[in-house]
């Protein structure tokens, strides 16, 4: 599901416009992606905690070629489901 078939379904649900929902859904969205490029969690309770994971710089290879690559250092977004949720 992607973020427009998601507000669709929020609108159908809950009974008001898309856009409506689309100005709903973005604010939080903002906030969200702001808390995290700032390292900051964000626990939703019975859903899943979304978190920043700092990944080192890390020599690898090419598996094609066999010759050694460096992976520069990065930040990636960790999302860990709550057993509440297990499907």
């Amino acid at each position: 599901m992607n973020k427009r078939e998601l507000i669709a379904a929020i609108a159908a649900k809950s009974g008001i416009t898309q856009s409506e929902t689309q100005a709903r859904i973005e604010p939080v969205l903002k906030c969200m992606l702001e808390a995290l490029k700032n390292g900051n969690k964000i626990v939703i309770h019975n859903f899943g905690t979304f978190s920043v994971k700092e990944w080192k710089e890390r020599n690898k290879r090419n598996p094609s070629t066999n010759t050694a690559i460096i992976c520069p250092a990065k930040r990636i977004v960790k999302f860990q489901v709550t057993k509440r949720l297990i499907l």
